[in-house]
């Protein structure tokens, strides 16, 4: 969903019909293999858990077939139940923060498609889902996956994911201040420019004022009430 453009409300809905009539056409000629595993390990529950599709989830947890087998886990220890709790589709950057050391190739997707989770935020339900077919609820598998594969180094971060009860929401708050931090990144670089163009020129108060006026508009476009102690500003 939203793999180029972003794409709209009608065009993810269009396309998660299409999935749900192709996989239904394919079960009524007996030719899903929802217990088929790719070369992760994951069959398609697990998959789409992972891509965050509830709709697909929901569809998949109809056939007895996979409700027996919930638990199964991937190549690298993850269950369904894991992968919705990871959530890493929406909360990459909560993982690994360094935007500038990620593959493009990875990082550029993901951007993309943000506003899909953004509008559908599937993940909880997900969760709900799998928790009400039988799935275990328990996170010692997930949270051990994200602090060995992560490189967020957060001490505090880390520490609260050892032990929450609450993964998703923590890595969704992460997420979200990884966003943020971004964007002043973004907007300290942007003056840090305008000011090497600018100085000789512009007199240091209409430089002050410029920089005035551009701050309080990275506060509204970027969220808070104070520049993030984490992003330096030189002035």
């Amino acid at each position: 969903m939203a793999e180029r453009t972003g794409g709209s409300d009608q065009g993810w809905k269009a396309a998660e019909t299409a999935l749900l009539e192709k996989w239904q056409h394919l079960s009524s000629m007996a030719q899903l293999k929802p217990l088929d595993t790719d070369e992760k390990g994951r069959n398609l529950l697990m998959q789409s858990a992972a891509k965050g599709y509830g709709f697909a989830v929901a569809y998949l947890l109809s056939l007895p077939e996979l409700r027996e087998i919930i638990d199964l886990r991937d190549a690298k220890g993850l269950s369904a139940y894991d992968m919705a709790q990871l959530a890493n589709t929406q909360t990459l950057l909560a993982c690994h923060p360094d935007q500038e050391k990620m593959n493009p190739f990875v990082l550029v997707p993901f951007l993309v498609t943000q506003p899909y989770y953004t509008s559908r935020a599937p993940f909880p339900e997900i969760t709900r889902m799998l928790a009400q077919a039988g799935a275990t609820e328990d996170l010692t598998a997930a949270r051990r996956f994200w602090l060995e594969t992560c490189s967020n180094k957060d001490a505090k971060l880390r520490a609260r994911v050892n032990t929450t009860t609450a993964l998703h929401e923590e890595l969704i708050m992460e997420q979200a201040r990884q966003v943020r931090l971004s964007c002043f990144t973004r907007a300290a670089r942007s003056m840090e420019q305008v000011r090497e163009l600018l100085a000789e020129s512009w007199s240091g108060e209409r430089m002050a004022t410029a920089e005035a006026k551009f701050r309080q508009e990275t506060l509204e476009k970027c969220g808070g009430t104070r520049w993030p102690d984490e992003v330096p500003y030189s002035q």
